[in-house]
């Protein structure tokens, strides 16, 4: 079992041979820059400095609900522009392109309303829930019925369910994903894509909101049919960025977050370096003295947020 590397104890030589060994920073964005809007101190500084040392950097996020204009103005501290945010949206997009899906075939969603406008602005027909169910569904057996058979008809043409956050999600969209999935005459040409599968999101300090993940893995387990992610930690995410950013050597790439699961996963299973970050969703006590997570997801670094490596740097 590997010895969790603390950036806190590390000298200054070895930080400065970490930071020399990285061309290319990719940042999570809640809990490692800003947490609910408002800078995360330190993190402005690292990320000036990183700058100054000619490092190229950009914005990994798994938010699928806000547009990139909104990203940057939350960013804003931090001069981040469109073109250095890449959310899953941008990686759904590419993935259909590169695996030549056909703009003749239907796209049932089940997301906000932002991932719906992106795909009709590439060509795609979107089917939605609402389209099919207008009113209110018949609490019986019968209804349920009636739903399916409804949704097969309009669906018959439908190539790819496309799963994210839908925070007006209904029992009868996940009903109908499952019948397509299961029952429809096209289901072996079906895909299932994923965006934000995250199954809780933070609500400011006190509350938790039940995001994707609970029926995103309840699909998976009724249709024994596994959900490929456009989001972290999918490797559709890491083959987006590899490409787009001309990527040829994995270790040169630093992936900073705060999420083991999402961020740091996605970081060692990409081949990057990886530093993780208790300024957000993982606390100290999951990770020292005693890791508490997968031993393969293991951090190559560990610190308490971005404050504590740029003391460390910040005369390079």
């Amino acid at each position: 079992m590997s010895k969790l590397c603390n950036i806190e104890e590390l000298k200054s030589d070895a930080i400065e041979n970490f930071i020399n060994s990285v061309e290319v920073i990719l940042f999570d964005i809640d809990g490692v820059l800003i947490l609910h809007k408002i800078p995360i101190p330190g993190a402005i500084e690292f990320l000036e400095k990183v700058k100054k040392l000619q490092k190229k950097v950009f914005f990994v996020t798994n938010n699928t609900i806000y547009p990139k204009h909104l990203i940057v103005e939350n960013l804003k501290p931090f001069k981040a522009t469109e073109e250095e945010i890449l959310t899953p949206n941008d990686v759904l997009i590419d993935y259909l392109d590169i695996i030549g899906f056909k703009n003749d075939k239907d796209i049932f969603a089940i997301t906000t309303s932002l991932p719906k406008k992106l795909l009709r602005k590439a060509g795609y027909n979107v089917i939605t829930y609402e389209q099919i169910q207008q009113t209110p569904l018949e609490q019986s057996i019968s209804g349920v019925k009636n739903l399916i058979l409804k949704g097969f008809e309009a669906c018959k043409n439908v190539g790819l369910i496309y799963l994210d956050a839908d925070l007006n999600v209904a029992a009868g969209n996940v009903q109908l994903a499952k019948a397509l999935l299961n029952h429809s005459t096209q289901k072996e040409d079906i895909l299932c894509l994923s965006g934000m599968s995250d199954e809780l999101f933070p609500i400011g300090d006190e509350f938790k909101g039940i995001g994707a993940g609970y029926y995103i893995n309840a699909l998976e387990k009724w249709t024994k049919r596994t959900v490929e992610p456009m989001a972290k930690p999918g490797k559709a995410m890491a083959d987006f960025v590899k490409m787009k950013h001309n990527i040829k050597e994995n270790k040169k790439v630093l992936m900073i977050g705060d999420n083991v699961s999402t961020d740091i996963t996605f970081g060692v299973d990409a081949g990057f370096q990886t530093l993780l970050v208790l300024s957000g969703c993982t606390a100290e006590d999951e990770v020292m003295p005693r890791w508490s997570y997968p031993e393969r997801v293991k951090p190559d670094y560990v610190a308490t947020s971005l404050a504590e490596v740029y003391e460390k740097m910040k005369n390079m």
